[in-house]
């Protein structure tokens, strides 16, 4: 019997492709269930039909509403009822503010069930994030109400997927997002990237004043502002950017930036009480450092306790232990360098860890999102059907832990692991690319 996740991961591609009536998608669907062999086929299929729905673009807003509005109907009397997953594929196909189209009330939780079909794990990032970005949905919606802030903090190692959620929500959700990255930053008025310019490269994106002051902004490599010595942060960094950045994320203030990158271009002032700050960065030995830190308090506490010297370690009571999920305080963050006065600012802060080798095995059951499906389709496109084994996506998945890759190493791995193949495609009379442990291991070895 063909696998749940596959009969799911078909009938939400069924389902975005309006040009296929409920009806014959449930012929599609049973006759994957009698006929596994075919499921390759079908999804490659379904993918390219979707790709040539060439006239959803030449529909106005208030159009597709309306087409959309009919689909749901038709599908629910065929099918009971429309998944979230369905309503986020039909956002993304038909290029639809997916709140436009749910008929479920936009909550954090029904946002955190968005980022579970593109997220794996990391469940109390998607928590955190799921409730700043309603926060954030709040205020432009609902003027005059005193709310929580809704910027965030996200540190963690390299590719555990820091961005990729705020990025996942924005585009569902047709706001503008930009990042503006913090390794490169020079101050206003020195020659190259400023802080301003990621405002003007929304305008030049065809984002009105009014979507602007509703932007998502996203600090990456935020750490980077904090310079470091002898392993230790020092606690120095570019007073004048900072400063700069204050005055932006600053309850009531504003940005001022060039409309284009004219250099006599005309400038914009924006508020910025509507926007959504998220600063993220590695932020390097910040959670070592805040585990030592506990340690040292809990043992310094017992020793006032019990009256206990450091050389009776061994007699005292073992202290409990601390949970993994701690996350760094705000005096962590401090201590490693980052100013008060943003700390202030932020409130909301998260760690992530990197993603274990089940949860990158995971990322290829995601469907369209998997990051295997575009060679899947390149393949698909020259006549040849491909196989990830279950043992070549543990081989992936480990080597990527290996070599410390994260999610978005995967695909440069497996542009490796494929390229020759991609050059001759040339794999034998089934026309069939069988990707195993082998395959994996002999082409990364030649």
């Amino acid at each position: 019997m063909i696998q749940e996740k596959e009969k799911q991961n078909a009938r939400f591609l069924l389902f975005a492709d309006f040009s296929v009536s409920p009806e014959k998608a449930l012929l599609y669907i049973n006759d994957m269930a009698q006929n596994p062999n075919k499921v390759p086929k079908y999804n490659h299929l379904l993918m390219q039909n979707l790709a040539k729905q060439e006239s959803i673009k030449e529909k106005s807003r208030d159009e597709l509403k309306t087409m959309a509005k009919e689909r749901v109907e038709e599908w629910n009397r065929t099918f009971g009822s429309v998944s979230t997953q369905e309503y986020v594929m039909m956002s993304q196909q038909w290029g639809i503010p997916v709140d436009d189209i749910i008929d479920k009330r936009i909550t954090p939780e029904l946002i955190k069930e968005i980022l579970d079909f593109f997220v794996i794990g990391q469940d109390k990032y998607k928590m955190k994030l799921a409730v700043a970005f309603f926060t954030y949905l709040m205020h432009g919606r609902q003027a005059g109400l005193f709310l929580p802030k809704s910027n965030l903090l996200v540190c963690g190692p390299s590719g555990s997927g820091k961005t990729y959620g705020m990025q996942v929500l924005s585009k569902l959700f047709h706001v503008p997002f930009v990042t503006i990255h913090c390794n490169s930053l020079v101050q206003e008025g020195i020659v190259g990237q400023n802080i301003t310019d990621g405002f003007t490269s929304l305008i030049s994106q065809g984002w009105e004043r009014d979507e602007v002051e509703r932007a998502v902004v996203c600090f990456d490599e935020f750490d980077k502002l904090f310079d470091k010595a002898n392993g230790k942060n020092s606690g120095s960094y570019n007073a004048r950017i900072i400063n700069e950045m204050l005055n932006i994320i600053d309850d009531k203030g504003e940005v001022e930036f060039r409309k284009s990158y004219e250099p006599n271009s005309d400038r914009i002032k924006l508020p910025t009480k509507k926007m959504m700050f998220v600063f993220t960065g590695v932020f390097d030995g910040l959670r070592k450092d805040s585990e030592e830190k506990k340690d040292e308090s809990d043992f310094s506490t017992r020793k006032r306790i019990t009256g206990f010297t450091p050389k009776c370690e061994a007699e005292v009571t073992p202290r409990k232990e601390e949970s993994v999920d701690d996350d760094p305080t705000v005096e962590d963050f401090v201590e490693y360098g980052v100013k008060p006065e943003i700390m202030g600012r932020v409130q909301n802060f998260v760690f992530l860890e990197a993603l274990t080798e089940d949860e990158l095995v995971g990322l290829f059951d995601l469907g369209a999102y998997s990051p295997f499906s575009e060679f899947e389709q390149y393949f698909s496109n020259n006549g040849i059907d491909t196989v990830l084994t279950d043992e070549g996506k543990h081989t992936l998945a480990k080597l990527a832990i290996e070599r410390k890759l994260g999610v978005r190493g995967l695909k440069s791995l497996l542009q490796q692991v494929l390229l020759e193949d991609m050059y001759d495609l040339e794999v034998g009379e089934d026309h069939i690319l069988r990707v195993t442990k082998e395959y994996i291991m002999d082409n990364l070895n030649k």
